[in-house]
């Protein structure tokens, strides 16, 4: 029976991350792969909005294009906004609050000091 020398047979000699390959270690070839895998994805994507597929054109504008959803939030009942801000903002925190109506009938708020 012939014995090797130098320790066992199942000891590695690289860790998973430098072993190295054809193309270059691990870590290298997975992060090239990870790369082709997002432009595949941004291809496919791309190729289902120029077809129509309107989820995924709100998905690549939002992604890529940084598009946002605004919601414009109104606030009504007693005291509504101007009765938030003068109480919350003017009295609570010592704030001065001033209104401004606009020609198209909205007001404006702006928080000074």
């Amino acid at each position: 029976m012939h014995r090797r020398r130098g320790g066992s047979l199942f000891r590695r000699q690289h860790s998973d991350d430098r072993a190295p390959t054809k193309s270059g270690t691990f870590r290298e070839v997975m992060e090239r792969a990870k790369a082709k895998g997002r432009v595949s994805v941004r291809r496919n994507l791309f190729r289902l909005a120029s077809g129509g597929n309107v989820a995924a054109a709100i998905f690549l504008a939002k992604n890529l294009l940084g598009y946002r959803d605004v919601v414009a939030n109104e606030h009504s009942g007693e005291g509504g906004v101007r009765g938030f801000l003068s109480g919350t903002i003017g009295k609570k925190m010592g704030r001065k609050v001033e209104s401004t109506k606009g020609e198209d009938g909205n007001r404006t708020y702006s928080i000074k000091g």
